[in-house]
């Protein structure tokens, strides 16, 4: 499956609230999710999180890349199908974000510095992780995608 990345133009599919996947449509899918997994994990595509309205498809599944703790410049890359971020600390962060959707667009956001997300992966099996620092930007920032939310409209002023 080749995915070709929605652009700011198409506002009906990025401005639209994702739906969830219900646990009976897992496998419908796979094919998508195994196709986010090698566009993120492919170098040359300069992306760290993906989130399925992005590729034109309006349900609630996000690909990111979470830094590993001992090496930052290496990255888990982990799918999340439906997730909810539970717990936003109180303190914040600004920094700098682009987005695949917005090419040539960048501009300081303030995000949590830590939140507690719980997803399903492929198999429906229920995931839930504290992740603290830019792997937090990363899932907020792919999160917004599923509500519609583009980080224009978080720029700081």
């Amino acid at each position: 499956m080749k995915l070709t990345v929605e652009t700011w133009q198409n506002n009906s599919i990025l401005r639209a609230k994702s739906t969830p996947v219900k646990q009976t449509e897992l496998h419908l899918y796979r094919p998508l999710s195994e196709a986010m997994l090698t566009y993120i994990k492919n170098p040359k595509n300069k992306g760290i999180g993906l989130a399925a309205p992005q590729v034109g498809i309006n349900k609630r599944i996000i690909v990111v890349g979470l830094p590993n703790n001992r090496d930052e410049d290496r990255y888990s890359i982990i799918l999340m199908i439906n997730p909810s971020i539970t717990r936003k600390s109180d303190e914040k962060s600004v920094d700098e974000e682009w987005c695949l959707s917005l090419p040539g667009l960048m501009g300081n956001v303030e995000r949590s510095r830590e939140i507690e997300v719980e997803w399903l992966d492929i198999k429906g099996k229920k995931m839930k992780k504290t992740i603290s620092g830019y792997g937090a930007r990363v899932v907020q920032h792919e999160v917004d995608h599923l509500d519609g939310v583009m980080i224009c409209d978080k720029f700081l002023k």
